[in-house]
């Protein structure tokens, strides 16, 4: 299901938008991302949609903490 989730997300027209929509909204990074999708970040190899989001973010934005 997240493979759909990041094909689909990938196609949206105004992606860059949201993505820095959602960059504001958690003040440029600082504040979590959260999705029920299991134990995540116990379990760091399972894929969930606030990962997603969160590479998503990093790629563009870079880590705010460097």
């Amino acid at each position: 299901m997240v493979n759909r989730y990041t094909e689909w997300l990938d196609t949206l027209r105004d992606r860059d938008q949201l993505l820095a929509e959602l960059w504001t909204d958690t003040e440029g990074g600082r504040l979590p991302l959260a999705c029920w999708c299991g134990r995540w970040p116990d379990q760091p190899h399972l894929l969930c949609h606030a990962v997603v989001l969160a590479k998503r973010l990093l790629d563009r934005f870079g880590d705010p903490d460097q």
